[in-house]
């Protein structure tokens, strides 16, 4: 089948958008950006939120932050978005974070966060799937059974833990079931049958995003990690996505599939 013909979200990426805010922090994540396009064959974005009459990005949005990029996103075909995020510090920077908090919950396209500890190596060797229970799932499976063999990455599934009573009670709202545990199984036969080099892991200890880095620093670098998120959920200190974002020492792929 050609590459044109696939289902919307089993084709890659055409664009990876970088938003920045003019700190050098934000345009930190662009190196990672540009390498990860050229993987891709996709074009790189770049989007400032800010003065229409600032000519100082390829795409300038008046507005609202959160949702002038949620808006732009909206409208984008099979993109990524691609950007840094500190979480802590002055002004400039707790703004930063919450629009990435936002996006990562949000976003109808995948996020990829470079957070306080992430180094920007190029494209991964390795990505790391925390396999914990979200109505969001199958977008994630569908994004790595599409990347995969374009990064020439091994993906290595990681069961993380069964749904929490918070995830279950977000999953009736939300008008999902979600199963006892993620069929890890099924999951990693999904890949194999797209093209990806496939393991799996059970995870065992008390907290599933300390298990992971200590996996991923197991694995060949750099390592990409990989996590479904939970649109409904607002706690992001409680997230599992936010949580990694802030502490690995690699970025973090967070789907959403809004």
């Amino acid at each position: 089948m050609a590459s044109n013909d696939l289902p919307h979200d089993e084709r890659p990426p055409r664009t990876v958008i970088v938003p920045l805010d003019g700190s050098a922090y934000a345009a930190s994540a662009l190196p990672y950006g540009q390498r990860l396009a050229r993987r891709f064959g996709a074009r790189v974005q770049t989007v400032t939120v800010g003065d229409p009459s600032e000519t100082v990005a390829e795409v300038r949005l008046a507005g609202d932050p959160v949702e002038a990029l949620l808006a732009h996103l909206a409208a984008a075909d099979r993109a990524v978005v691609c950007m840094a995020s500190h979480g802590h510090g002055g002004l400039r920077r707790r703004l930063l974070g919450s629009v990435a908090e936002a996006l990562v919950r949000k976003s109808p396209h995948p996020v990829i966060v470079h957070g306080p500890e992430a180094s920007n190596a190029g494209p991964p060797r390795s990505i790391l799937a925390g396999l914990a229970w979200s109505p969001h799932l199958d977008q994630m499976v569908d994004t790595l059974s599409s990347w995969a063999p374009r990064l020439d990455a091994g993906i290595e599934l990681a069961h993380v833990r069964f749904p929490s009573a918070a995830e279950l009670y977000v999953a009736r709202a939300s008008g999902h079931t979600p199963p006892d545990q993620p069929d890890i199984g099924l999951i990693a036969e999904r890949l194999t049958i797209g093209g990806a080099r496939t393991s799996a892991h059970l995870l065992a200890g008390d907290d599933p995003v300390t298990s992971l880095l200590g996996l991923a620093r197991r694995l060949p670098a750099p390592v990409l990690l990989a996590v479904a998120t939970h649109q409904a959920d607002e706690r992001a200190h409680d997230d599992i996505a936010y949580r990694l974002i802030r502490r690995a020492p690699w970025p973090v792929l967070a789907t959403c599939g809004s």
